[in-house]
């Protein structure tokens, strides 16, 4: 998992959830449920899972009018009244992209939902401590959060955006049978919360993913193909056929997965799949160069390569509700403009090159920082010397 230092990466997730951090935690305070017309219940939230949030309703600002739930997909916005002291601040430096200033805050809070405060709030930290883990680039501790939120609250509402989180943080750790463990479990309480076509399409991308992260790029090009077409309508289908030509061109056949890519770019509509594409022809296209014997027509090619990740960094860098995947797609786009540039700068005339250099160590340097925890970072100030 990778995220922007801006740390707007999942921004709707932040301010559904953790919304309430802006109230006061006075006792006893009700909760305040918004759903997607705008109308406010004020309630005591009991109970989150991955469907509802179940809630008891308040007479006179007192429970005893019953209880009753909203579906999670009808909520806008919570309020919540009642909160541990530590959690605005741990939400404030969560939203602000300051992690490890928010993991000892979300500990308080955990600590004080399981020692006698309000339970409801343990979930919240041990999500978001996985999530600050992945964000600085500590994929085994990611792991260990997230293992213990679903072994702990398997019907976590945190399920639709953590079960990735945690097959991407154990694919990082190389633990591949984890992996497919964790993605057979998500498949299988996505069927039993009925959770529908897309989230169910996500738990068989995750088993491609890890079939990938084995090595084996037929067999995942084929279970991605199969999301592909599962999943042609929805956002997932065409993150899968990036996946598949992806790993086409994995399995070395370049010509086959360039093509791919292109019917993809000329045909998504999602951002990060439209990125994806992109930054698909520009790996086709600087094979190709490798291979090209001749200087000219190697710098021709290197050349069609650059605009092919710059279409990326000009046209589908991550906006404010930014996923991890977009994020990955405009950090490998920025290395990989900044190191054509740097193939490219050899061949220039002179009164070029300056120009060149400085262009390429913006790139160079826009993915250092604004991606710090990305492996695009580290491999930026280890090969783009120069620049």
């Amino acid at each position: 998992m990778m995220k922007r230092t801006s740390g707007r990466g999942m921004a709707w997730v932040l301010a559904l959830f953790l919304a309430g951090a802006a109230r006061s935690a006075a006792a006893e305070e009700p909760d305040v449920i918004t759903d997607r017309n705008g109308k406010k219940i004020e309630c005591i939230i009991q109970k989150e899972d991955a469907n509802y949030i179940n809630y008891g309703i308040l007479v006179d600002g007192r429970l005893g009018g019953g209880s009753s739930k909203i579906k999670l997909d009808d909520v806008k916005d919570i309020e919540y009244g009642e909160q541990p002291g530590d959690f605005g601040s741990a939400t404030r430096a969560t939203q602000e992209g300051e992690y490890e200033k928010a993991l000892p805050a979300w500990d308080k809070v955990l600590k004080d939902a399981k020692g006698g405060g309000r339970a409801l709030f343990a979930p919240h930290a041990l999500y978001w401590r996985g999530y600050c883990y992945g964000c600085l680039g500590q994929p085994s501790k990611a792991a260990a959060e997230l293992g213990a939120l679903f072994k702990d609250y398997p019907d976590t509402r945190f399920l639709r955006e953590g079960f990735p989180m945690y097959v991407d943080a154990l694919i990082g750790t190389r633990d591949i049978g984890g992996a497919k463990t964790a993605a057979k479990q998500m498949e299988e309480a996505v069927k039993k919360a009925q959770l529908g076509n897309e989230l169910q399409a996500r738990a068989q991308f995750l088993n491609a993913k890890c079939l990938e992260a084995e090595g084996k790029f037929t067999d995942a090009a084929t279970a991605y193909g199969r999301v592909q077409s599962s999943a042609s309508s929805l956002p997932i289908g065409e993150e899968a056929a990036v996946a598949k030509a992806r790993c086409m061109f994995l399995d070395n056949k370049v010509s086959q997965a360039q093509s791919e890519y292109q019917r993809i770019a000329d045909a998504a509509k999602n951002h990060a799949a439209l990125a994806g594409a992109w930054n698909g022809i520009g790996d086709c296209l600087s094979k190709t160069a490798e291979g090209t014997a001749d200087p000219k027509a190697k710098g021709e090619v290197y050349r069609e390569a650059l605009f092919a990740y710059l279409r990326p960094v000009a046209c589908y860098a991550p906006d404010g509700d930014a996923s991890g995947t977009a994020a990955e797609e405009h950090a490998k786009a920025l290395f990989h403009a900044a190191r054509c540039i740097k193939v490219l700068i050899g061949g220039l005339p002179a009164d070029k090159r300056e120009e060149y250099t400085r262009w390429g160590g913006e790139l160079k340097q826009e993915v250092i920082t604004t991606y710090p925890s990305s492996p695009w970072a580290a491999r930026a100030k280890a090969e783009l010397g120069g620049l």
